[in-house]
């Protein structure tokens, strides 16, 4: 039995109030992002990871993907307008 990691990362940021996502802002050298990818990585109990992103930050998720070439990340997907929409794509 395989078990799936799913990150939302499609948020706007709208409330955080800087120029990008919070998920693509950088702490202690690496973005919010890196460091939830990095602990589903190390999971044993983790076997895929799924990242759905807003497609007009796909090309930041994209270059944090080339640069780190993690193993367990598989598919990268599109989100959708709300959270609701988001977990409805994974089904």
């Amino acid at each position: 039995m395989k078990n799936y990691g799913i990150i939302l990362a499609s948020g706007s940021g709208s409330r955080y109030g800087a120029d990008v996502p919070k998920q693509f802002v950088k702490i202690a050298g690496k973005t919010i992002l890196e460091h939830t990818i990095e602990i589903f990585e190390k999971s044993k109990l983790i076997n895929e990871i799924f990242i759905v992103i807003t497609p007009e930050y796909r090309h930041f998720a994209e270059e944090i993907l080339l640069k780190n070439s993690y193993l367990k990340v598989t598919k990268l997907l599109n989100g959708g307008e709300i959270r609701k929409e988001n977990y409805r794509r994974l089904c």
